[in-house]
């Protein structure tokens, strides 16, 4: 999905007859839908991480 809208972006002064998209509110529009779903899973990640930390701080 980021890849695809990056490269949309990327052609967007080409005219769509040349490969250039047909507009750019989608592509733009997926690129932050990415870039929200990467910070949502860090925040994951992080939750995960404190979590076992708290876990192995209990045990000991």
């Amino acid at each position: 999905m980021l890849n695809r809208s990056a490269d949309q972006i990327a052609k967007a002064n080409l005219p769509p007859e040349e490969g250039g998209p047909e507009e750019l509110v989608s592509p733009i529009v997926e690129q932050q839908m990415g870039k929200i779903q990467v910070q949502a899973s860090a925040k994951v990640v992080q939750a995960g991480s404190d979590m076992l930390g708290t876990l192995i701080d209990i045990k000991v």
